[in-house]
């Protein structure tokens, strides 16, 4: 599996963009497990504690060549419903992980079922002539492709629920997306600590790197 970024990215959207790619194979994703419902508890109550609704509106400024923008992301939704007083509800181990981990690190992080996606996976920026679902994608906007379609758009803010993740997914692309002051140190951490957990809890292999302005491309076994 090849993942890249091309460098329309970097020069129309940020420089400073940075993306953690995880592959995982052979993963069982169809037990639940108490220990990360705890989790999620527990970095709800620490979102509660910490922040407010006015923050989680602005957490992700994006630069589009002329001036600072914001762009919403599904860490922000999630932060919104915690600050709402919900509980995110549980659907599969990695999806929890991976809801766990965007909320602890505030960064968007969104994961794709690997053998729905055909060819390589691309960050790339719009042109304006593709489909997300039904919607028209914007020239300029940043969307997540494989080699047929839009898989998802706005810092996985909007996802392709064809291509999600399910109890039987057994390969799965995690995809952390960041920007500064998120650096590619942090996101190299975040990755080791998220590849960790998918290791002790779903099982399999679990390969990983970071795409930047100087590795634009991974290719996983």
């Amino acid at each position: 599996m090849k993942v890249l970024i091309t460098k329309e990215v970097f020069e129309k959207l940020n420089p400073g963009f940075i993306a953690g790619v995880l592959f995982c194979s052979k993963i069982d994703n169809r037990t639940q497990e108490a220990d990360i419902h705890e989790m999620l508890r527990d970095i709800e109550e620490f979102v509660r504690v910490s922040f407010g609704p006015e923050n989680a509106r602005h957490l992700t400024p994006a630069h589009d060549g002329e001036q600072f923008k914001h762009y919403h992301t599904n860490v922000e939704r999630l932060m919104l419903d915690v600050l709402d007083g919900n509980e995110i509800p549980s659907k599969d181990k990695l999806t929890d992980l991976c809801n766990f981990m965007s909320l602890k690190h505030i960064v968007p992080i969104g994961a794709l079922d690997a053998d729905k996606t055909k060819g390589e996976i691309s960050f790339r920026i719009a042109e304006g002539k593709e489909l997300f679902g039904k919607q028209a994608v914007m020239a300029g906007e940043l969307v997540l492709c494989d080699d047929t379609s839009v898989l998802a758009r706005k810092l996985h803010y909007e996802a392709d629920s064809r291509y999600g993740i399910t109890k039987k997914t057994q390969h799965a692309l995690v995809l952390v997306e960041a920007l500064p002051p998120f650096d590619s140190a942090q996101l190299l951490n975040l990755v080791a600590e998220l590849a960790g957990l998918i290791k002790i809890f779903c099982g399999g292999k679990v390969q990983s790197g970071v795409l930047n302005k100087q590795q634009m491309e991974i290719r996983f076994s």
